[in-house]
């Protein structure tokens, strides 16, 4: 399709992929990712943001069901020094997933001691990996 700049067709084929694998435009991803200097802050800061994911889909009736989070594929080694977890919340109503992320990352930095460890935040991220 690229080479005969079948643009078109590659759009539609794209755009199934994109329905069938839940990507946008059909939902919202937010993607957390945790970047530092020391691995075990890392996988420490990692962990402990992943398990407050998960207690506010477990204590909050309103996200059950509706979101995906996926818990990476752990800290990848010292080279790298960023870690992906979760990998992405996922939901299809844009207003609620800004709920739901503002109650992930809100005041963070009181409840988990993360020194050294950058959290970005990224909206419908390009890249996945």
């Amino acid at each position: 399709m690229a080479q005969s700049q079948d643009y078109a067709a590659f759009y539609q084929q794209e755009i199934q992929f994109r329905r069938e694998a839940a990507y946008p435009p059909f939902v919202r991803l937010i993607n957390l990712l945790l970047e530092s200097n020391s691995e075990s802050g890392l996988r420490k800061y990692a962990q402990a943001l992943e398990a407050r994911v998960q207690g506010i889909l477990k204590r909050d009736k309103r996200y059950r069901g509706r979101w995906r989070s996926w818990t990476g594929h752990g800290p990848p080694g010292p080279a790298e020094r960023k870690a992906p977890l979760p990998d992405a919340l996922q939901g299809r109503k844009w207003d609620s997933l800004h709920e739901f992320t503002e109650q992930v990352i809100g005041r963070i930095e009181e409840e988990i001691p993360g020194r050294g460890v950058k959290l970005t935040v990224d909206v419908d991220p390009v890249h996945m990996l």
